[in-house]
């Protein structure tokens, strides 16, 4: 399944200088929380409701060197994937700006998302607009 990490772009230029993308959750619960394209709009919606300056990274999950855990730390059923360590930016595909609806909630991603799930993560639509650059385009 393929899966995306919510960061701002602030914290993605970050990563690019230092290779590798260290989130705050992985000093505070050892993971980088990240959600699948079905998912990640809700986890917006719900923790990101009203941020601009975000974006998506779009993870290869082959090219992480880190390893990937699907749980609930929550303790519910839906499994979310989680990074046991750094997202190497060699391991992000795409980075894709995801900013907020009028209203603050990002249910416009959803369509583009869903294509992108149902093909693998393997191509980004090209309806969905990239941030190019060393790290953010296919492969």
């Amino acid at each position: 399944m393929p899966f995306v990490h919510i960061t701002g772009a602030d914290a993605w230029a970050a990563a690019k200088r230092l290779g590798r993308c260290e989130a705050p959750s992985l000093v505070k619960q050892g993971c980088i929380h990240c959600s699948g394209a079905g998912q990640v709009v809700r986890v917006a919606d719900n923790l990101f409701r009203g941020q601009s300056g975000l974006v998506l990274l779009c993870v290869n999950i082959a090219k992480l060197t880190a390893p990937v855990v699907y749980e609930n730390l929550d303790g519910g059923a839906e499994l979310f994937p989680h990074v046991d360590g750094p997202i190497d930016v060699d391991a992000v595909k795409a980075v894709l700006p995801f900013e907020p609806a009028a209203d603050g909630t990002f249910g416009h991603h959803a369509p583009h998302l869903a294509a992108w799930e149902e093909d693998g993560g393997a191509v980004v639509p090209p309806s969905v607009p990239r941030i190019t650059g060393r790290g953010r385009g296919p492969g």
